[in-house]
């Protein structure tokens, strides 16, 4: 399946780095999310630089972006079982901006090359509505 391999653009990574929570602890690498959006401009031009090395090169990401802390979370029910939790990664806070930048990425290519009865998989259709206008 071909993708399109431009690089990803500033205004991209801008706009991944507003959708994110602010709020959220800080994660493995001790970076939160406000000190990103701080000053949006110096931040998307600088993961912009980091980015485009990346994926220019073939490089793999920092491996702190590979880590993460796991937290437990309850579910309803009996704590004393295991069945009764599941677990989260946090992951590290540049490390989730660029898998952001690359899902957004690949997104309009693959969309692209599904067909029309593949609403499941598209976030923006009805699988309901496509089963009706299928039959």
């Amino acid at each position: 399946m071909p993708i399109d391999v431009t690089l990803p653009m500033t205004e991209e990574i801008r706009m991944d780095i507003r959708q994110m929570n602010s709020g959220k602890a800080e994660e493995s690498d001790n970076i939160p999310v406000e000190a990103l959006k701080s000053d949006l401009k110096a931040t998307e031009s600088l993961l912009h630089v980091l980015f485009r090395k990346i994926l220019k090169e073939e490089k793999v990401p920092p491996t702190a972006w590979e880590e993460g802390y796991l937290i437990k979370i309850t579910k309803r029910g009996d704590l004393s079982k295991y069945e009764n939790f599941r677990g989260i990664t946090l992951p590290s806070v540049p490390g989730e901006v660029f898998n952001r930048v690359l899902l957004n990425w690949m997104r309009d290519s693959v969309d692209a090359q599904l067909r029309d009865q593949q609403a499941g998989i598209h976030t923006t259709y009805c699988t309901a509505k496509s089963f009706v206008e299928d039959t």
